[in-house]
């Protein structure tokens, strides 16, 4: 197998990770599968489009049929990223396609990413002095593509390569795991837009192996318990109408951990609080407490219990003024983590996440910290990082749009009864504050 380095465009490195795919720019339409040799692709190349400079068709040529035909499936591709100490090694899984719809980046395969963000000085030294700026080159040293892979395997199997997915501190990754080693239910209770429901479900596919053994489940108002843990559903039966005892959620995961007891399985409740949790819960608040005791459920006669390797996470959004809080029997059954703008580990994510991904754009978080402060409840309602996080890029135009059409609405709840200070909160006058310039007269001023 042969390690291949693949460079990206800074806007491409996010679009890559999404796709599950690499591609290249050069502004070659032609189907590089159809040619037989890279000679034919060069001259189909100078037919249609005469040179710009010296050398510029037989480069084009060379990198595409590279591209299309001596990378191979099963062989490895490392991503340097632009400015920064940073790498991507993926496994190529698919042939080469071409896209003839695109209008650029034409040329494709399919890439199962082994591991993201990988620090530079994780690799063997020789592998990253053999970077070079070119998008295609093969990194021909000893077993190259082996250390390569390994090595991304070894990172991604780490607590620090979540923590640097997440740009969260590994600490608070080990204190929740800790803290579900402890009591196996934790929540995340925070405002919306700070990330509580992705590190759920991130840090839960980690500590159970796979996304096979997580769940995901949004409570509300109208939940009850016999959609969470058991109940009779309507059923047709040989043109019969009836009913059937059905097992929800709760019972399925329940009953997938017990089948493999060395391995640990999550359910994680989105907007835990939005339900009523005494009438979804009913007897399982005592089943949460002690897991080792078993009890008869409402709707049947066999008893049941909890499996210790069943874990818990819910989300709880702080700002939601028409939830009630958790009841005090809920609340001890639980330990709680903090997801706040203003405290770790949410302090300071977003200037992270644009140093990283957006370094033009550093100004947001500034805008974001200068606006949480005129806020009313500047704690349990802080306007959250992630509506920025995009990971297919943020620009001047989408942050505007998100804060118009996101932010000001999400303010203004916040602001019931004080209309007159929405004006407070629009982008350009923050700004401007934000750079110490004079206020612009009220007709000039934009939201």
């Amino acid at each position: 197998m042969t390690l291949w380095q693949i460079r990206a465009g800074k806007k491409d490195e996010a679009r890559f990770l999404d796709a599950s795919e690499i591609d290249i720019g050069f502004s070659v339409a032609i189907d590089a599968s159809a040619l037989a040799s890279q000679e034919a692709l060069k001259a189909m190349i100078e037919e249609r489009w005469p040179p710009s400079r010296p050398g510029s068709i037989a480069h084009a040529a060379s990198q595409v049929w590279t591209f299309a035909h001596e990378m191979q499936r099963g062989d490895h591709v490392v991503v340097p990223l632009i400015d920064s100490p940073l790498c991507h090694v993926g496994e190529i899984t698919g042939p080469y396609r071409f896209d003839a719809n695109a209008s650029d980046h034409r040329h494709i395969r399919a890439v199962l990413w082994v591991a993201r963000n990988i620090p530079r000085p994780q690799f063997d030294d020789d592998i990253p002095n053999a970077f070079i700026r070119q998008t295609i080159r093969r990194i021909d040293l000893p077993d190259a593509e082996r250390r390569a892979r390994e090595t991304a395997e070894a990172w991604a199997a780490s607590p620090d390569a979540l923590a640097d997915e997440l740009l969260l501190a590994p600490a608070f990754l080990r204190d929740v795991e800790l803290l579900l080693e402890d009591k196996p239910q934790v929540i995340f209770q925070g405002p919306p837009g700070t990330g509580k429901t992705y590190v759920a479900r991130k840090l839960a596919e980690r500590l159970a192996g796979s996304p096979e053994r997580v769940r995901i489940v949004q409570f509300h108002p109208s939940y009850a318990y016999e959609d969470f843990v058991q109940g009779f559903r309507p059923t047709l039966r040989d043109g019969q109408a009836g009913f059937a005892l059905r097992d929800g959620p709760l019972l399925d995961m329940a009953e997938r951990a017990r089948r493999a007891p060395d391995e640990k399985h999550f359910l994680i409740i989105d907007e835990i609080n939005r339900g009523n949790l005494a009438k979804v819960f009913g007897e399982l608040y005592f089943l949460l407490e002690y897991r080792d005791a078993g009890m008869r459920l409402q709707y049947s006669d066999a008893e049941f219990s909890l499996p210790a390797n069943l874990y818990v996470i819910g989300t709880m959004n702080t700002a939601d003024r028409s939830i009630a809080l958790v009841d005090l029997a809920l609340r001890r059954r639980f330990h709680f983590c903090e997801f706040h703008p203003d405290q770790p580990p949410i302090e300071g994510l977003l200037g992270r996440w644009l140093e990283r991904n957006a370094p033009g754009m550093a100004w947001i978080a500034d805008i974001v910290e200068r606006a949480n402060a005129k806020l009313p409840d500047r704690r349990g309602a802080a306007i959250g990082p992630t509506w920025f996080m995009k990971q297919s890029g943020l620009d001047e135009e989408t942050a505007r749009l998100v804060w118009e059409h996101n932010v000001l609405p999400y303010v203004e709840e916040q602001l019931y009864g004080e209309p007159d200070r929405r004006a407070e909160f629009g982008l350009d006058r923050l700004r401007r504050e934000a750079r110490g310039e004079p206020e612009a007269p009220a007709a000039a001023e934009r939201d």
